[in-house]
Formats: C-alpha cells, sequence, structure tokens
C-alpha cells in the first residue's frame, strides 16, 4: 500500500472552500446557524471536529444553542477497505493478522474521524474490539496543527481584554490530539483503569490487551452496553444511590 501523503496546500485550499460556502465566520461570530457550523467541522475531519469539542466547553465563548449543536458532533467517516485495515495492523506491530487473532471481521462496526473498529477474537477464545487508525491521520493533524499555528502568528490584533490566548487554544488543541492519535496512551490508560475500577460497586471495566496493541491499533475487550448517557438520564432504583454519591464526589471509584 502507497503511504498517503497530505498536501499542505491541497489542505488549506480545502478548509478554505469550506469555511467560504458554509459562510463560517460570519456564522460564528454572529452565533448564528450552529448546524451549520457542525456540519463545516464534521466535514474538516478529526482536528476541526476537537476544536468544535473544546469549544463546546466554553459557555464564555459560544452561545447556549452553540453548545448544544457542538455537543452532538459526530465522526462518522467512509471507513477502509480491508486490505488497507490488515496493511496498517501487520505494520504497526509487526505480527501478522493470524498470529494475532484466532478470527477477524473484515467489516467495521463503526468508523469516526480518527479510526474504525472491528470485531475480532483472540486465540484464546476472548472476544475483543480491535480500533484501527486511519491512514494519514497523524500526518492530516499535523498539516492542520501547523496551518493553524501560522494562522494565529498573522493575527496581528488581539483585542485588549481577550478572553482567547489562541496560540494557548492551538497547543491545547494540539496536546489533545497527539495524545488521542497515539493509541500506546490509550491502551495504558485503559488497562489502568481496569485494574482500578473493575468490578468495583456498578462498574465493569473493558481489558486492553497492551501487547496486542500498537500506536495505530488498540485492542481492548469487548463489552455490550449502553452509552452512561443513558443511565444518567434515567437510573434504575438500584443505581440512584450509587450515582448520587458519585456525582457527589463520595463514591469509593473517585477516591
Amino acid at each position: 500500500m502507497a503511504k498517503q501523503e497530505v498536501s499542505a496546500t491541497k489542505r488549506l485550499r480545502q478548509i478554505v472552500n469550506v469555511i467560504s460556502k458554509n459562510h463560517f465566520l460570519a456564522n460564528f461570530y454572529h452565533q448564528t446557524n450552529p448546524e451549520v457550523i457542525v456540519a463545516a467541522l464534521e466535514e474538516l475531519g478529526p482536528t476541526f471536529i476537537k476544536l468544535g469539542q473544546l469549544l463546546s466547553t466554553r459557555p464564555d465563548l459560544v452561545s447556549p444553542s452553540y453548545i448544544s449543536a457542538l455537543e452532538t458532533l459526530q465522526d462518522q467517516v467512509q471507513e477502509d477497505d480491508f486490505d488497507t485495515v490488515k496493511t496498517t495492523i501487520e505494520e504497526s506491530t509487526g505480527q501478522t493478522l493470524a498470529e494475532l487473532f484466532a478470527d477477524f471481521e473484515k467489516h467495521p462496526f463503526a468508523s469516526a474521524s480518527i479510526g474504525q473498529c472491528h470485531r475480532a477474537h483472540l486465540h484464546d477464545g476472548t472476544e475483543v474490539v480491535v480500533k484501527v487508525q486511519h491512514p494519514a491521520v497523524r500526518q492530516l493533524v499535523e498539516v492542520d496543527l501547523a496551518l493553524f499555528t501560522r494562522a494565529v502568528r498573522l493575527l496581528k490584533y488581539v483585542p485588549e481584554g481577550s478572553v482567547v490566548d489562541l496560540p494557548q487554544v492551538v497547543e491545547q488543541l494540539g496536546q489533545s490530539l497527539r495524545s488521542e492519535i497515539d493509541f500506546t496512551i490509550e491502551a495504558q490508560a485503559t488497562q489502568r483503569f481496569y485494574e482500578l475500577n473493575n468490578g468495583r460497586g456498578i462498574f465493569l471495566a473493558p481489558k486492553a490487551f497492551v501487547e496486542q496493541s500498537s500506536s495505530r491499533v488498540l485492542v481492548t475487550q469487548y463489552m455490550p452496553g449502553d452509552s452512561i448517557k443513558g443511565l444518567l438520564a434515567d437510573p434504575c432504583p438500584a443505581h440512584r444511590s450509587f450515582l448520587s454519591r458519585y456525582q457527589k464526589g463520595r463514591c469509593p471509584v473517585t477516591r
């Protein structure tokens, strides 16, 4: 598989085109048409989706309607074909697919901006989820961050008393994205969370298989379930007391 390269010139042209056709700057400045802003961020990919997610936590910068819209940001993207996935796994881990897994589903059950997820079984029969990073994600993120940095340097006028430190925003965005696209960090954090919390109270946490993972491949135990948002919105009686203590900081898990 040929290595995919991201051209800074073409990427800049794409960004300008999306911003222009969605009247991004005017909408954002006037805090109008938040759904248009969300669609533009989704179209531009992981760097801009992460930026939108960061903005959704800043009520001092965006209106309530914008916060609500940004919180719905989705990052569903077209899936990679199986040959691409297989190559990424084998190049990144140094092992063949057959050496790593007893079986591996060719079609993903989810595909987001950073990677896509497949079901598989380890040779001991453990059912796992394999998250495989899309090709060129790292290059795309680095090109976007470089463009952001250049844009910030070109902005010579910052209103007095502004609450926005643009260089700091770009730095925070870069730290967050670089951490997110290094799956070894997520594997270690997932395994640490499993060791500390699995089986405590109502918590069941998936185990991470660090030895089978890499910077572009993450292997975790398969655990079916629903989003915790549903539990928080409508907890069953057995969980209400636990959630009340958790939210007040008195849950044993939070000590």
